[in-house]
């Protein structure tokens, strides 16, 4: 073999053997690049994967059902019997301090009516089902004058009575339904920055003596009674009369309850020429066992 020949040999193998191994250095070098890519791509997948499972889990929370909107004034009652009678419940374990303020009134003929008298009353009420009056005032009730008879003598004993403080409190504590009473919406009206409507209440035909009759005034909310002006059934001509008003506060979360009341009746004593005007003042509606480990 010439020289030259053997040359091109020798330079032709070389070329061979560096594209040989350069193609088997190429191979290996493609398999770091999909464990690259994997390893990369790793990582991504675990920043999906942290969100916290529990709040993909999460239900939305149930919001509480409300009653629908009264749409007649038929609804509008029963709603606000409904809450009278929740209210008369929920007050049934309560005795708030009650103070009341007592001014006997006597015909003058030159003056009119002419205050004669003035008496004072303070004590707790048990709101359960036979209301109690805890009297802390004994010696100073015991002066109160035999005159003051109906109502108002019932309201001061002990045991209250229907025309005594527990009925003026309410409308009725027993009966305030739709068997005993007609209600007849009559306007609406503002109580400070309260809407209100306005119910005429009367008792039926056959439902009894001590009904209440007079109006009431119903918040546009929550359908809670706040005020009531009225009297006792039945009424009659030439003799004792009497009439109260109550007002209620909204101390109580969805509640309305008894803070004040004014009251006044004539035709007492023996010539039936006597009467009276009383404030009564309703506190802190205090739970019965607390009551007696304040008392």
């Amino acid at each position: 073999m010439s020289p030259w020949k053997a040359i091109f040999t020798a330079t032709l193998l070389a070329s061979m053997s560096a594209s040989g191994q350069q193609a088997a250095d190429s191979q290996p070098s493609a398999q770091p690049s999909k464990t690259s890519e994997a390893q990369t791509g790793q990582p991504s997948q675990q920043a999906i994967d942290t969100t916290p499972p529990a709040a993909a889990q999460v239900a939305p929370v149930p919001q509480p059902a409300t009653a629908p909107a009264p749409t007649t004034m038929d609804e509008v009652v029963n709603l606000f019997i409904e809450r009278e009678h929740a209210l008369i419940k929920m007050l049934s374990n309560r005795t708030p301090m009650v103070e009341t303020y007592v001014q006997n009134l006597t015909s003058d003929p030159q003056l009119g009516l002419a205050p004669s008298a003035d008496h004072y009353f303070l004590g707790r009420v048990d709101m359960g089902e036979t209301a109690q009056w805890k009297d802390y005032l004994l010696e100073e009730n015991s002066r109160t004058p035999n005159r003051l008879v109906g109502g108002l003598q019932k309201l001061y004993k002990v045991q209250y009575q229907p025309l005594g403080f527990s009925s003026m409190v309410y409308a009725d504590r027993t009966d305030f339904d739709r068997q005993h009473y007609d209600f007849r919406y009559v306007r609406r009206e503002f109580l400070g920055d309260v809407r209100c409507l306005v119910f005429d209440v009367a008792p039926k035909k056959n439902a009894g003596k001590g009904r209440f009759m007079g109006h009431i005034w119903v918040e546009d909310q929550a359908f809670n009674i706040v005020r009531l002006n009225g009297t006792y059934s039945p009424v009659r001509r030439n003799s004792a009369h009497f009439r109260m008003e109550t007002w209620r506060l909204n101390l109580i979360p969805n509640y309305w309850v008894p803070s004040y009341i004014y009251s006044e009746g004539g035709g007492l004593g023996v010539e039936m020429k006597e009467s009276f005007k009383a404030q009564t003042v309703s506190g802190p509606m205090t739970s019965r066992r607390a009551a007696r480990t304040t008392s």
